[in-house]
């Protein structure tokens, strides 16, 4: 009798581990395919930002030197 009831205990005790175990699991697998998407979606706004960043100081510096080397009788008065 007492021997069932600790048998009883012990698969209780195990049951109980095993569902802790598995939610720990599928909570991590969750956590991490959020952070997965969240990483991927930062690095496309991060490349698309030094993409925008990277075409306007290039055109900056391409319209500073056009300016330099424009032909100097456009600026001069008629």
């Amino acid at each position: 009798m007492v021997m069932m009831v600790v048998l009883g205990l012990v698969v209780r005790n195990v049951v109980m581990v095993v569902v802790v175990v598995v939610m720990v699991k599928v909570v991590v697998h969750s956590v991490r395919s959020i952070l997965f998407e969240l990483r991927q979606d930062f690095v496309q706004q991060f490349e698309r930002f030094f993409h925008i960043i990277g075409c306007v100081c290039f055109e900056s510096i391409l319209d500073r030197v056009c300016l330099r080397h424009r032909p100097s009788y456009t600026l001069r008065p008629a």
